[in-house]
């Protein structure tokens, strides 16, 4: 992944131990979570559900400005824009949902279950059509 493509990779999760283990799996350095604000990343991918539809809904894993971000990369997919998004739209970075990254992980689920492939914007567009149906999109 990106370590091998020579980035250095800071990771940070609300739980250290699991941060810890994290890390070391991925070659990557440990930021505790309550110092995440002191780093400047090129790139901010949020794992954690902080901005999902229930419960952490509204809720943003960055508190202050996105300075120096290129990118904002969030796996969650409902609601398409989360707090962290909308953020980052509004300064300017780059935002991608995690919309696509659903989409392709359920696809490949369906061909090692089924042996069949199903097309990637037919999957698309029902998601699309049912989020919308449900007015999550």
């Amino acid at each position: 992944g990106l370590h091998r493509a020579g980035w250095k990779v800071l990771l940070s999760a609300r739980t250290g131990t699991r941060a810890d283990r994290l890390a070391h799996s991925f070659q990557a350095e440990h930021v505790p979570w309550s110092e995440r604000h002191e780093v400047r990343p090129d790139l901010l991918v949020n794992t954690t559900p902080l901005g999902m539809s229930g419960p952490f809904q509204g809720l943003s894993p960055w508190k202050g400005p996105l300075a120096g971000v290129s990118l904002v990369y969030d796996l969650i997919y409902n609601p398409r824009e989360t707090p962290l998004l909308h953020q980052a739209t509004r300064e300017g970075v780059e935002v991608v949902h995690g919309l696509p990254m659903f989409v392709h992980q359920a696809l490949a689920q369906f061909e090692l279950w089924t042996g069949r492939r199903f097309p990637l914007p037919q999957a698309l567009a029902l998601l699309e059509e049912t989020l919308a149906a449900r007015g999550k999109a």
